[in-house]
């Protein structure tokens, strides 16, 4: 529309940007706004299965808080959270990247209301002239067993996960939305949202491109806020 634009992403030299999205709330507290509540998980096998999670309250036009994050060392401890923070089994969303037979498993436990995820290198995926960050396909739990191809399907979503970075960014330098935690987090929570960033790189062609990188290893809690907005997406909470 012919107006100034400038890139905040790119020059945040710096984290401090996060302290600007903490608000002072409880969040055992009622919040008004809220619509729908997620949980995400991240699977992780070094040192013995273990997941990350993070649990958001959202609500309509990106407003999120967050309500609980952590460490859990069991299928069962993952099922006692989601059931402890009342958050519909629907709303359960696990990264089936690197475990996906045991997560399928998992998810067919659930009834099949859990969800399975799996990130994909790309900004986005085009469909009707649109541009989506996520688009759904099906997989098979009993792939690799004498089952396969005999039992009920499930749902994958695929996520495209440098356009869902980005709007994971958006929100965290409060470009968009209502994206806010608690004072308390921890370092370890703050370290890993705000793992991506973007750099500059001029390409063969002499042009400018940006591009996203990882500034440390650890991005689990990173990955679970960016399910989220996968979520909210999916749900009409993102447009």
């Amino acid at each position: 529309r012919g107006q100034p634009w400038a890139d905040k992403l790119r020059f945040a030299n710096d984290d401090k940007y996060l302290a600007e999205r903490v608000v002072d709330y409880d969040p055992a507290d009622p919040w008004p706004f809220e619509l729908r509540r997620f949980m995400a998980v991240d699977v992780q096998g070094a040192g013995g299965r273990h997941f990350y999670y993070v649990i958001r309250s959202c609500g309509a036009a990106g407003k999120s808080r967050l309500i609980a994050y952590g460490k859990a060392w069991s299928w069962e401890e993952v099922k006692a959270k989601h059931e402890e923070y009342q958050v519909p089994a629907e709303n359960v969303m696990i990264d089936s990247g690197k475990w996906a037979p045991e997560v399928y498993e998992q998810i067919v436990n659930s009834g099949y209301r859990w969800k399975a995820m799996k990130g994909d290198d790309k900004d986005g995926y085009r469909v009707a002239n649109k541009t989506w960050l996520f688009t759904k396909s099906h997989a098979d739990p009993a792939i690799g067993t004498k089952l396969a191809g005999k039992v009920r399907g499930i749902e994958l979503y695929v996520w495209a996960k440098y356009g869902v970075i980005e709007r994971m960014f958006a929100f965290i330098h409060g470009v968009m939305g209502e994206w806010t935690i608690f004072p308390e987090t921890h370092e370890d929570y703050n370290l890993q949202v705000t793992t991506w960033d973007r750099r500059s790189r001029i390409g063969r062609n002499g042009v400018e491109k940006l591009e996203w990188y990882q500034k440390r290893s650890s991005d689990h809690y990173a990955d679970c806020e960016q399910m989220i907005i996968v979520g909210m997406a999916a749900t009409g909470l993102l447009h």
